[in-house]
């Protein structure tokens, strides 16, 4: 718990591939976008240290499905499917 709370406001270095990487996942909340690794050197930290679940959907589709803040997991796609069903 101390863990997260500690993270919950970080964001990878400006101007680094990883923050690209990050920037497009955050615009794209909850939507599949294209997107292509050869390795996981970029996707992992997100996932680890960032604490973004970030999903594959298929070859070259990924989805920023939800993260951590604090104690409560936000549903990125669940929050979409509610926007479109009001």
């Amino acid at each position: 718990m101390h863990i997260r709370m500690f993270r919950e406001n970080r964001k990878p270095k400006e101007g680094t591939k990883i923050r690209k990487i990050y920037d497009i996942f955050h615009e794209n909340k909850g939507v599949p976008i294209p997107f292509t690794t050869y390795s996981d050197n970029y996707l992992r930290p997100l996932q680890d240290y960032y604490e973004m679940d970030i999903i594959k959907i298929s070859q070259g589709i990924w989805c920023f499905a939800g993260e951590w803040k604090s104690n409560k997991y936000h549903d990125y796609i669940a929050l979409k499917i509610s926007e479109k069903s009001s």
